[in-house]
């Protein structure tokens, strides 16, 4: 799961309840809200290109290295 640090619909709270042997795939990205948008379009897409090379990494190994 991949959650921005701003998002005010997933916040400590709802981190909090997911179970400990879930929380292994859980990725932070720093300043972005719900939408995983930091407010700047450049450094948006170099969050996307994160969460995709993310995703392609999990796709084809199986795992995600943080």
């Amino acid at each position: 799961m991949i959650y921005g640090s701003e998002d005010s619909l997933f916040g400590d709270e709802a981190l909090q309840q997911i179970a400990p042997e879930h929380s292994r795939g859980i990725i932070e990205i720093a300043g972005a809200d719900h939408g995983l948008e930091v407010g700047n379009v450049r450094e948006n897409l170099s969050r996307l290109q994160y969460i995709v090379d993310l995703y392609v990494q999990f796709l084809t190994s199986g795992a995600v290295e943080k």
